[in-house]
């Protein structure tokens, strides 16, 4: 550069960018000197958004009191975990996705449903013979059949048996422990996330049995 004019310039249009990090002008002419002053003078121009603000240093010359600085302490993670921004994202939306998930079989049931009261197929069933429990048991087998093959893609990925809040409860749980990588095994069930947390994943399969029953 061949002024402190143009490096500003310069640096006000990588700005725009982002891309200007800092420049270094130097007070004095260097070009001709064979070897360097014993003294140097130089600026540097540092970008507003990697530039530390003064209001600490303002309210102290201004008011002359000595504020003190805040001071926060954390503790180290524990047990071992891993920041994994996509466990800690999926962890929002699993219990959706899985819910979801089973809007597909519901509609296909009730087209099936609606296509029999359409035909009239239940009536002939009975003119050959044959009684309502044939016809609802064959419903049950196609329905069973589409949500077993769904219901095994689930389990072989979660490896876990996971309504409702206690449904919302087990998956956040099986991320948590994704996040520690151990996942939910049987003889981690029982075991909390935290040293002194008293809910388990298992608590959560207790209350989807007890869900069930009702």
């Amino acid at each position: 550069m061949n002024s402190e004019l143009d490096i500003v310039r310069e640096g006000q249009n990588k700005s725009v960018t982002n891309n200007f990090l800092a420049a270094i002008e130097f007070m004095d002419d260097l070009t001709n000197n064979d070897s360097l002053p014993k003294h140097i003078r130089y600026k540097i121009r540092i970008a507003l958004d990697y530039t530390d603000n003064t209001f600490q240093t303002q309210d102290r010359v201004q008011t002359g009191k000595n504020i003190p600085y805040g001071i926060q302490t954390q503790q180290m993670p524990y047990p071992y975990s891993i920041n994994d921004k996509f466990v800690n994202s999926i962890s929002r939306m699993l219990l959706l996705l899985m819910v979801l998930n089973w809007i597909f079989t519901v509609s296909m049931n009730v087209k099936d449903i609606v296509h029999e009261k359409e035909k009239q197929l239940k009536e002939i069933m009975k003119i050959m013979g044959l009684k309502d429990s044939v016809h609802w048991f064959t419903e049950f087998i196609l329905c069973t059949t589409v949500i077993m093959f769904t219901a095994f893609l689930l389990v072989l990925l979660l490896k876990c048996l996971s309504s409702t809040v206690a449904f919302g409860f087990g998956c956040d749980y099986i991320t948590r422990f994704e996040g520690m990588v151990k996942g939910i095994q049987w003889f981690n069930i029982n075991n909390g996330v935290k040293p002194n947390d008293n809910f388990t994943f298992l608590y959560c399969i207790i209350m989807m049995l007890i869900d069930s029953v009702l």
